[in-house]
Parts: structure tokens; C-alpha cells; sequence
């Protein structure tokens, strides 16, 4: 736990990400969720995460559980290792996609250390989630009206792209298809990777 002086900090940054407008959380320095601001939670009931991505469900839980998949939850931990390292002159910043089921949307996730005082230690990470720009989805990802039992694997599994939110063929590995409905409300038993195109475009750590 932070000391006095630590706590002092994470406060006024809890009090700066509040007057986001963007999604933001405050992170401590293990990871763990201190403060989610009114944009996540909006931004998670507009798509399909309520209630178990609202604050009231994720406060004082690791950030990386509520990551899915090896590969992807390894990603983002290296994304927090180099903000509380103090990588970036304003913070570690990560492009990626978030999508609706009729939007394709580009989004800017920063990642800022918060630091005890001047030349102190990091007790916490500030994060913004900023979209940066939308178009239809049409455009960047043909829908495809398929049944979600198509798209699981023999052991019942769904493999989702963390990113674009594509999923993957069992059948041909190589193909993943946006399927509006399983961005629109969370399928049951699914877990996350990344499809090549993504790793191409985002995924450079």
C-alpha cells in the first residue's frame, strides 16, 4: 500500500481522471483497479460489458484478470511494465480498436505513471482510453450473419480478437469474421487472442 504521501498523489490523480471525458481508470502500483471514472462506465454499458465490466464489479480487482487470453494478458502486462518504468515523455501509448457492431473505432489507450512526488517512486498508473476515430463498419470489416456455434472450437471454446473483436474459424484458422451480434453481447464461454492483421497494425511492443 502507498504511504501517506503516495495516497496523497493517487487522490489527485483519481480527482483529474474524474473531469475525463474519455473511458479512464487509476491503477496502483501492482495493477490494481483504485478508480474508474463516469466515462467507463458508459463506455462499458454502450458495449455489452455491463454490469461485470462497471466499476462497482472491477474496483479493487487486478486489471490483467479482466484480460483474456496468454498472449494478450502478456501484451498488456508489458504495456504496464514500461509506464511504471517511465517510458514515453508523457506516458506509454497504445493504438488499437474497439468496436461496435456498426462502428470501427480507433482508440488511443495511454498509460501514465503517477509518481509519489519529484524524482519519487510509482504507486499508481493513470489510464485514458481515447477514440481517436470511427467509420462503418462495413468499411473495415465485412459483417457476416453466422450462428456463434459455427465458430467454436471442438472444446466448446470461442476464440474472439481482443482488438478488432473479430472470431476465429476453427475450421480455417487463418479467417476470423466480425459477427455483429457477438460484439454487440458478449458470447459465453470465449477467450481472446489477436488475428494476424492486428498483430501487423497494433501490436509492436
Amino acid at each position: 500500500m502507498p504511504g501517506p504521501g503516495g495516497s496523497a498523489v493517487l487522490a489527485k490523480a483519481q480527482a483529474v481522471l474524474a473531469r475525463e471525458a474519455s473511458s479512464a481508470c487509476l491503477l496502483d502500483a501492482r495493477g490494481v483497479i483504485r478508480f474508474v471514472n463516469e466515462g467507463w462506465d458508459r463506455f462499458a454499458r454502450e458495449n455489452g460489458g455491463a454490469p461485470g465490466a462497471l466499476g462497482a464489479a472491477v474496483l479493487g480487482t487486478s486489471w490483467l484478470d479482466h484480460v483474456l487470453g496468454d498472449e494478450v494478458r502478456a501484451h498488456h502486462a508489458r504495456l504496464l511494465e514500461r509506464a511504471l518504468a517511465g517510458q514515453g515523455w508523457s506516458g506509454v501509448v497504445h493504438l488499437g480498436e474497439c468496436n461496435t457492431p456498426t462502428e470501427a473505432r480507433l482508440v488511443a489507450s495511454r498509460f501514465e505513471r503517477v509518481l509519489s512526488g519529484p524524482g519519487g517512486e510509482p504507486v499508481g498508473i493513470a489510464a485514458v482510453y481515447t477514440v481517436l476515430a470511427a467509420r462503418p463498419m462495413a468499411e473495415a470489416h465485412p459483417p457476416v450473419e453466422v450462428e456463434a456455434s459455427a465458430y467454436r472450437r471442438p472444446d466448446g471454446l470461442l476464440v474472439q480478437c481482443a482488438c478488432c473483436r473479430r472470431v476465429q474459424s476453427p475450421a480455417e484458422p487463418a479467417r476470423w469474421d466480425l459477427v455483429p451480434r457477438l460484439v454487440e453481447l458478449p458470447a459465453r464461454r470465449v477467450t481472446h487472442g489477436l488475428c494476424d492483421l492486428c498483430v501487423h497494425l497494433y501490436y509492436h511492443l
